[in-house]
């Protein structure tokens, strides 16, 4: 489904912006750093990439949930703490 988002994607900009393409002629993105990857490299990485950026941002979410629990649970208020020492 990433895939098939991402085709989706790269037509409808290319619809919308004719003249400024995606990828070249050779079907490499186009990047102001200079040269991209192929865009079946991109296609075929993608659902691992994106994966480990929900595990990641997943990762974030629950820890700070740890942290506001902890601090519930301890009556205390992280800010206050930094600035009555």
């Amino acid at each position: 489904m990433i895939r098939q988002q991402l085709d989706k994607l790269l037509h409808t900009h290319d619809a919308t912006f004719p003249k400024n393409p995606l990828l070249d002629d050779k079907h490499v993105l186009r990047l102001k750093e200079g040269k991209g990857k192929q865009w079946k490299e991109l296609l075929q990485a993608a659902p691992e990439m994106l994966s480990m950026k929900f595990v990641k941002v997943r990762g974030r979410e629950e820890y700070g949930r740890q942290v506001h629990i902890e601090n519930k649970k301890e009556g205390s208020n992280i800010h206050h703490q930094k600035f009555t020492h």
